[in-house]
Protein backbone atom coordinates (compact mmCIF):
# COMPACT_ATOMS: atom_id res chain seq x y z
CA UNK A 1 0.00 0.00 0.00
CA UNK A 2 1.47 3.33 -0.70
CA UNK A 3 0.57 6.87 0.18
CA UNK A 4 1.42 9.72 -1.59
CA UNK A 5 2.51 12.92 0.09
CA UNK A 6 0.44 16.21 -0.56
CA UNK A 7 3.08 18.55 -2.29
CA UNK A 8 3.89 21.20 0.22
CA UNK A 9 3.08 23.93 -2.29
CA UNK A 10 -0.55 22.60 -1.88
CA UNK A 11 -0.74 22.79 2.02
CA UNK A 12 1.03 26.14 2.01
CA UNK A 13 -1.48 27.81 -0.18
CA UNK A 14 -4.36 26.56 1.50
CA UNK A 15 -3.11 27.43 4.79
CA UNK A 16 -1.83 30.90 3.39
CA UNK A 17 -5.36 31.60 2.31
CA UNK A 18 -6.44 30.82 5.56
CA UNK A 19 -4.94 32.66 7.27
CA UNK A 20 -5.47 35.77 4.90
CA UNK A 21 -9.11 35.04 5.57
CA UNK A 22 -8.76 35.30 9.43
CA UNK A 23 -6.92 38.14 9.22
CA UNK A 24 -9.70 39.86 7.03
CA UNK A 25 -12.14 38.96 9.51
CA UNK A 26 -9.87 39.90 12.76
CA UNK A 27 -9.73 43.24 10.75
CA UNK A 28 -13.53 43.88 10.71
CA UNK A 29 -13.42 43.61 14.25
CA UNK A 30 -10.24 44.76 15.78
CA UNK A 31 -11.38 48.61 14.90
CA UNK A 32 -14.71 48.37 16.35
CA UNK A 33 -13.37 46.69 19.78
CA UNK A 34 -13.99 49.90 21.56
CA UNK A 35 -17.81 49.71 20.80
CA UNK A 36 -17.94 46.18 21.73
CA UNK A 37 -16.79 47.26 25.13
CA UNK A 38 -18.41 50.16 25.66
CA UNK A 39 -21.75 47.80 25.01
CA UNK A 40 -20.41 45.50 27.34
CA UNK A 41 -20.43 48.19 30.19
CA UNK A 42 -23.90 49.44 29.40
CA UNK A 43 -25.41 46.34 29.54
CA UNK A 44 -23.73 45.26 32.94
CA UNK A 45 -24.36 48.25 34.53
CA UNK A 46 -27.84 48.71 33.14
CA UNK A 47 -30.35 46.36 32.50
CA UNK A 48 -32.70 45.32 35.00
CA UNK A 49 -30.36 42.81 37.19
CA UNK A 50 -27.92 45.17 36.75
CA UNK A 51 -26.09 47.52 39.76
CA UNK A 52 -27.84 50.84 38.73
CA UNK A 53 -31.02 49.74 36.74
CA UNK A 54 -32.40 52.07 34.53
CA UNK A 55 -35.42 51.44 32.34
CA UNK A 56 -34.67 54.38 29.46
CA UNK A 57 -30.88 52.74 28.91
CA UNK A 58 -31.57 48.79 30.16
CA UNK A 59 -34.65 48.25 27.65
CA UNK A 60 -37.00 47.18 30.70
CA UNK A 61 -40.66 48.09 32.07
CA UNK A 62 -43.08 51.17 30.15
CA UNK A 63 -42.57 54.72 29.61
CA UNK A 64 -45.45 57.19 31.18
CA UNK A 65 -47.77 56.92 28.00
CA UNK A 66 -47.20 53.23 28.33
CA UNK A 67 -45.16 51.91 25.70
CA UNK A 68 -42.21 49.60 25.97
CA UNK A 69 -38.61 50.71 26.55
CA UNK A 70 -36.41 50.24 23.55
CA UNK A 71 -33.75 50.67 25.52
CA UNK A 72 -30.08 50.96 24.65
CA UNK A 73 -28.46 47.95 24.83
CA UNK A 74 -30.96 46.35 22.59
CA UNK A 75 -30.25 48.74 19.11
CA UNK A 76 -26.88 48.53 19.89
CA UNK A 77 -26.59 44.69 19.54
CA UNK A 78 -28.84 44.81 16.59
CA UNK A 79 -28.03 47.27 14.38
CA UNK A 80 -25.10 49.44 15.77
CA UNK A 81 -22.32 46.99 15.95
CA UNK A 82 -23.25 44.92 12.98
CA UNK A 83 -23.66 48.04 10.71
CA UNK A 84 -20.23 49.14 12.57
CA UNK A 85 -18.66 46.24 11.50
CA UNK A 86 -20.06 45.67 7.64
CA UNK A 87 -18.82 49.31 7.27
CA UNK A 88 -15.23 48.29 8.32
CA UNK A 89 -15.27 45.73 5.79
CA UNK A 90 -16.68 47.33 3.05
CA UNK A 91 -14.23 50.71 3.58
CA UNK A 92 -11.18 47.48 3.46
CA UNK A 93 -12.64 46.46 0.44
CA UNK A 94 -13.63 49.11 -1.49
CA UNK A 95 -13.04 52.22 0.45
CA UNK A 96 -15.98 54.71 1.16
CA UNK A 97 -18.06 53.13 -1.49
CA UNK A 98 -17.38 49.56 -0.08
CA UNK A 99 -18.62 51.10 2.68
CA UNK A 100 -21.91 52.18 1.73
CA UNK A 101 -22.73 49.00 0.00
CA UNK A 102 -21.84 47.09 3.08
CA UNK A 103 -23.77 49.11 5.27
CA UNK A 104 -26.76 48.92 2.78
CA UNK A 105 -26.65 45.18 2.42
CA UNK A 106 -26.21 44.50 6.37
CA UNK A 107 -29.80 46.75 6.74
CA UNK A 108 -31.61 44.46 4.42
CA UNK A 109 -29.49 41.04 6.37
CA UNK A 110 -30.73 42.71 9.81
CA UNK A 111 -34.20 43.68 8.99
CA UNK A 112 -34.72 40.04 7.84
CA UNK A 113 -34.30 38.63 10.77
CA UNK A 114 -35.11 39.26 14.22
CA UNK A 115 -31.60 37.79 15.50
CA UNK A 116 -28.16 40.29 15.94
CA UNK A 117 -26.46 39.66 12.45
CA UNK A 118 -22.67 39.72 13.33
CA UNK A 119 -21.98 37.02 10.63
CA UNK A 120 -24.45 38.83 8.21
CA UNK A 121 -22.30 42.18 8.88
CA UNK A 122 -19.13 40.14 8.10
CA UNK A 123 -20.13 38.22 5.14
CA UNK A 124 -21.59 41.87 3.26
CA UNK A 125 -17.32 42.44 2.03
CA UNK A 126 -18.45 39.99 -0.56
CA UNK A 127 -21.51 42.47 -1.84
CA UNK A 128 -19.47 44.99 -1.23
CA UNK A 129 -16.51 44.01 -3.61
CA UNK A 130 -19.19 44.21 -6.61
CA UNK A 131 -19.35 47.58 -5.42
Amino acid sequence: MTTEAVPASKTSSSRVAVQKFGTFLSGMIMPNIAAFIAWGFITALFIEKGPFPIAVIGGFGVDDAGAANPGLVGPMVRYMLPILIAAQGGRMVYGVRGAVVAVVATMGVIMSTTEPMFMGAMITWVRSRRG
